[in-house]
């Protein structure tokens, strides 16, 4: 009787879970599976589970966690901000005692106490108003510059590239002879005094409220990926670049809109350097009834690509109205469908030699020629 009663008592206890989530699971698994049955009625089965269980719970949680400790800058960094807190003015911006993560707070706490880098947006605001000398090339995500901030920000000369959105609302920005990149960019107010170089913006683009020196220098506008808005604020420009050298993403064209009057004291160029496909047409085109007047030669010249270029409407005319400047259109792809117009005192000539010229040519000159 003892032999059966200790066996009963066996069979009773291998019914038993650590979780009774799972007894159903279990006694199926004992009715289908002589092996599974024979396992749980040994008296060690449950304390061989309960070691597996702990063990796979404590190795679970150490991989959790070296995994996170792996990505864990790689977050940081994603999501950092640093803001601005230069201790000096000027303070320069390759320190990092001289960002934070909070506005006006402590330095040597951005992006893991370095200096912002190509995964970290700028912010400059009005905790912290002293000067910043840019003494090292400059990639970031986005500049900011709100809340009051009347500093100054100077690239000395070196390549600075905001690969978002670049907005200043106050203080000065001056680049000397840097050669700069922005995803797009937004001058609320204050004063921006270009590069003598080439300052490249690829999306929105917003001279409205700020000051636009443009040092001799040359503005490219890219109509790459997206299509996109330039209000110029009728400020000066001197030289001024339409160009696409990427194909947009999906079909379509680029399309850059002018959403106002544009004056061009240097050259305007027109220009498609994509490489073909179903994106890479560009399309440069009036929001309204639209001037852009230049003083220095109109050029659509032959590039390596065949991308097609269409530029303006019968809404779009381009004034040449210096002495002496000269329209040359040598694309084979271009479609020039604008108003051109000869203005200047001096001898203008006008040069077709590829593309199609579907506008109309005014000539309505005090003095000198037009041939």
């Amino acid at each position: 009787m003892a032999e059966i009663d200790r066996k009963i008592i066996q069979i009773q206890k291998s019914t038993r879970t650590i979780l009774p989530t799972f007894i159903p699971l279990h006694n199926e698994l004992r009715l289908n599976f002589n092996w599974y049955y024979n396992w749980h009625l040994w008296r060690g089965a449950i304390a061989v589970h309960l070691i597996i269980l702990i063990v796979s719970i404590l190795g679970s949680i150490s991989f959790s966690y070296l995994s996170y400790q792996a990505i864990k800058p790689e977050i940081a960094k994603a999501a950092g901000t640093c803001y601005w807190v230069g201790d000096t003015s000027p303070a320069n911006w390759n320190d990092a005692s001289h960002w934070s993560n909070v506005s006006g707070g402590a330095g040597n706490t951005c992006d893991g106490n370095t200096v912002p880098d190509s995964d970290n947006a700028v912010v400059f605001d009005g905790l912290n108003t002293n000067s910043c000398n840019v003494d090292t090339a400059v990639t970031v995500t986005s500049l900011t510059n709100v809340g009051g901030y009347n500093g100054t920000l100077d690239t000395q000369n070196n390549s600075f590239t905001v690969s978002g959105a670049y907005r200043w609302d106050a203080g000065a920005f001056t680049s000397g002879s840097s050669t700069m990149s922005f995803g797009s960019m937004d001058l609320n107010g204050g004063t921006f005094t270009s590069t003598s170089d080439v300052l490249t913006v690829s999306g929105t683009t917003d001279f409205t409220g700020g000051t636009f020196t443009h040092s001799n220098g040359t503005l490219e506008l890219l109509g790459n990926t997206t299509s996109w808005d330039f209000t110029s604020a009728t400020q000066n420009l001197n030289n001024l670049k339409f160009n696409k050298t990427v194909e947009r993403i999906g079909p379509g064209a680029a399309v850059i809109t002018l959403i106002d009057n544009i004056n061009v004291l240097g050259a305007l160029s027109l220009e498609n350097n994509c490489v073909p496909g179903s994106g890479s047409t560009l399309d440069i085109t009036p929001s309204g009834t639209r001037t852009i007047t230049v003083a220095g030669n109109v050029s659509i010249p032959s590039t390596a690509q065949t991308s097609v270029l269409n530029i303006g409407s019968s809404n779009l005319t381009i004034d040449l109205n210096g002495a002496t400047s000269s329209f040359s259109m040598a694309d084979l792809q271009a479609d020039f469908d604008s108003i051109l117009t000869f203005t200047g005192s001096g001898a203008q000539t006008y040069s077709d030699t590829n593309g199609d010229f579907d506008g109309s040519i005014e000539v309505n000159k005090g003095s000198g020629t037009a041939t």
